[in-house]
């Protein structure tokens, strides 16, 4: 998987603009704070720091799309995996 639990969750909000990036290869401003969280995230699966530029049109489709791209495919792979067990109480001994 590409992302921890706690940056899936925070990412799946701005899904629609995944899928707009990915599919259409364009996507409206998220806003500022989205793109902090998205930026957050692909730093954290990159394991490194990396510049953004908010304020430029194409460095906002890319980040977008890259962070889109690695979001569907943990979103496959989280839908494929199965579900974890429940634990059953063990029955005591007399």
């Amino acid at each position: 998987m590409n992302f921890s639990d706690k940056d899936f969750e925070a990412l799946a909000p701005f899904e629609s603009y995944f899928r707009t990036a990915v599919d259409a290869d364009w996507c409206p401003n998220p806003g500022r704070a989205a793109l902090v969280t998205m930026h957050a995230a692909l730093d954290a699966h990159d394991g490194r720091t990396t510049r953004q530029d908010y304020n430029c049109g194409q460095c906002l489709l890319r980040l977008v799309k890259r962070v889109g791209y690695l979001y569907f495919a943990d979103k496959t792979a989280r839908e494929a995996a199965p579900a974890p067990k429940k634990a059953t109480p063990k029955a005591k001994k007399k």
